[in-house]
């Protein structure tokens, strides 16, 4: 009454369709198994009651994976194509060339290294994916076995820079985001709490590398409420039929603010000055996480434009060698802040 497919991925025996009889069990190194872990701790993929939701993750990053590899290989062979078309009148030499070109592409994401793979995940293919499964068997999988396939796009997940590990894990979801940017949709987005219509200006990453935000803003009241989404929120969007029009002074009002990153975009901006020894100089050319830009700089004395959480959070470690000068109420508020710790170690 229904229709099934299986398949023989070599060692592991699948039916898809209405029944699922065995997982894909990929052996993986330590650090590669823990990468996926974090990742899905820190891209918030679980489910509802924070069960991290290991199956979806893991056919997500395949599929994505998977997509972005043939994007890649398509766009190769078209620029070979261009190169060779000139030289080789033959079409059908001309295809041969290229097809044992893209086998010398294939073979080169392979994992080739003897390291260990003593640790290893399990899923069940999903069955919207039955036609990515079809395809990597019949025209990528060659004579290597599915385990082995997919171990090799893991390893090649996790070579990627964290902030791009999260593009590949939400491609559907910022492939929706960047159409409405495109188009000057509106976004209609659900969050747990709330749901309101999102006018999304730029996808951007921190400088740090680590993620990536939506930013934009809430109209009310022909007023503009700047956000910046962490990227992971925007699982539940819809692209609005409803479009909008940025003025110029919005416009400059995020290039400007975002020339400091988009954490900054829904807080107050305000100068201060702050005086740092020769060592402070130092760790503030070493600590690259979160650091501030600064507008100017004289001397020892650095000028910045940005919110005090990001300040705060960046020089508190620096101890004495970073003297907040200006304004007054950051000052008082990083004295009080020493003064705390200094009275809990005298204390004790």
């Amino acid at each position: 009454p229904y229709e099934r497919k299986m398949y023989n991925y070599k060692y592991n025996l699948i039916i898809l369709g209405d029944i699922m009889v065995e997982k894909i069990k990929v052996n993986l190194s330590y650090n590669v198994y823990n990468l996926l872990i974090k990742d899905m701790e820190d891209f918030h993929f679980d489910i509802k009651d924070d069960t991290p939701n290991k199956n979806l993750f893991y056919n997500t990053i395949i599929k994505n994976m998977f997509e972005k590899h043939k994007k890649e290989e398509d766009l190769l062979r078209d620029k070979l194509s261009i190169l060779l078309n000139n030289k080789i009148k033959s079409n059908t030499l001309l295809n041969e060339i290229l097809d044992e070109l893209e086998e010398l592409y294939n073979y080169k994401i392979e994992d080739k290294t003897n390291r260990s793979h003593g640790y290893y995940i399990s899923f069940r293919p999903s069955k919207k994916m039955e036609d990515i499964y079809d395809e990597i068997e019949l025209n990528y999988l060659k004579n290597n076995t599915f385990s082995n396939y997919f171990r090799n796009i893991f390893n090649e997940y996790s070579k990627l820079s964290q902030d791009e590990r999260e593009r590949i894990v939400f491609k559907d979801q910022l492939k929706i985001i960047e159409s409405a940017i495109n188009n000057k949709k509106y976004l209609n987005v659900k969050l747990k709490n709330n749901s309101f219509e999102f006018i999304p200006y730029k996808v951007v990453r921190t400088n740090d590398e680590l993620y990536n935000y939506v930013v934009g803003a809430i109209r009310r009241k022909n007023k503009l409420h700047y956000l910046s989404l962490h990227l992971f929120k925007c699982d539940n969007i819809i692209k609005s039929k409803k479009t909008y029009e940025l003025s110029e002074e919005e416009i400059s009002y995020f290039d400007n603010i975002l020339i400091y990153g988009p954490r900054e975009v829904e807080r107050r901006t305000i100068t201060t000055k702050i005086r740092l020894t020769k060592n402070g100089i130092r760790r503030f050319k070493t600590f690259y996480l979160n650091r501030p830009i600064p507008t100017e700089i004289k001397d020892n004395i650095y000028v910045f434009n940005a919110s005090h959480e990001n300040l705060f959070v960046y020089f508190s470690r620096f101890g004495s060698d970073a003297e907040i000068i200006e304004p007054l109420n950051f000052r008082n508020q990083m004295i009080n802040f020493h003064k705390k710790a200094y009275n809990k170690y005298l204390n004790e």
